[in-house]
């Protein structure tokens, strides 16, 4: 006799864009959507009894100073980095 496939859930919030809409369209999962926002508090506080993962937004709050060394490296190292080689290549 065959054996029916496990059944797994998932609670992925945020899943109508980036990394959210990604891990829905990368998995086998059927869904459902909750529109009213009024709902999402009592699903989170639930989700632990209804799925196996909860995979939520992940939000990042930054302070000034982190912003700001996140531009010295990403930003204004490649720049002067640029700046040092252009002479090389002219």
């Amino acid at each position: 006799m065959e054996q029916a496939p496990e059944v797994k859930y998932a609670v992925v919030t945020d899943a109508n864009k980036g990394i959210g809409i990604e891990i829905i369209n990368n998995a086998v999962i059927g869904g459902l959507v909750i529109k009213d926002n009024d709902w999402v508090p009592q699903v989170l506080l639930n989700s632990r009894e209804l799925s196996d993962d909860v995979i939520e937004k992940a939000g990042i709050v930054e302070t000034f100073e982190l912003a700001e060394e996140c531009l010295q490296i990403n930003y204004y190292s490649a720049k002067r980095i640029s700046e040092a080689l252009l002479p090389l290549l002219q």
